[in-house]
């Protein structure tokens, strides 16, 4: 710490102090990244996870679980890395918040920007559940034969549910065994509960999940390639949409 804070106060990154070879070598980054002034690298984090985990016990490669966490991980670690930017997304509101504070009516402009935080919430809460949904079917139908289109529904209903039980429990677990931490500890159980019920519910509803041929790997590699590739299609011609409309506007 001491070192960190010298090269703090001289200028220095502190990753040429700690590491004067090699500032560069990118390891352990989401974890300790932070701690040597570095952005996160999510994808390398992910590389060490499996190396780790893999290397402990390599019977896990067959292991379908185990390949499922980890599919379904890197698909949320891609949609964070290129498909979960906030800035462009209900611009109108944004713009309509400025609009608003500039003409002094604040009260309207953080209702206006509360709105937006609720849509992006929502539209991050559905996006969330198709990644995982994309990224898990392939092992799921080679594997078990099963295809389940009524997680799509279930995840984006159960992850606030999940939110709310961890936060709960968390609470519970620091306040201990007296009322409040009985009370949160219950309200954990509720939401565990809900989740439940909810998983239930979706999987009643008609063609929730279906039985198919056991995938191919070739099949899995070509759905996992056109899970990528469609959605980095669609950020580019919109960005060069916005893009064109920026030019223009410049012009007139």
């Amino acid at each position: 710490y001491a070192a960190k804070a010298m090269a703090k106060k001289l200028g220095v990154k502190c990753g040429v102090v700690l590491y004067p070879r090699g500032y560069d070598i990118k390891s352990f980054d989401c974890v300790l990244a932070p701690a040597f002034d570095r952005k996160p690298d999510a994808t390398m984090a992910w590389s060490w996870a499996a190396l780790a985990v893999h290397g402990l016990d390599p019977r896990l490669v067959f292991d379908a679980g185990c390949n499922l966490s980890f599919a379904v991980t890197f698909g949320l670690v891609l949609w964070i890395a290129f498909g979960s930017g906030n800035a462009a997304r209900f611009a109108g509101l944004k713009a309509r918040a400025e609009e608003a504070c500039a003409a002094g009516d604040r009260s309207r402009a953080e209702d206006l920007l509360a709105l937006r935080r609720r849509r992006l919430r929502m539209v991050d809460g559905f996006a969330v559940s198709a990644v995982a949904w994309a990224a898990g079917t392939p092992l799921c139908a080679r594997t078990f034969g099963r295809v389940s289109l009524g997680s799509l529904a279930a995840n984006a209903l159960v992850v606030p549910l999940a939110e709310a039980a961890v936060g709960c429990g968390l609470v519970g677990l620091v306040v201990g065994d007296g009322p409040v931490g009985v009370a949160f500890n219950a309200l954990a159980a509720g939401c565990a509960w809900a989740m439940a019920g909810v998983s239930g519910w979706v999987a009643r509803l008609p063609m929730s999940a279906f039985s198919v041929t056991p995938w191919a790997w070739w099949f899995c590699l070509f759905w996992w390639c056109v899970a990528v590739c469609v959605p980095l299609l669609v950020r580019h011609l919109v960005w060069m949409r916005r893009s064109v409309a920026a030019c223009g506007a410049c012009r007139m």
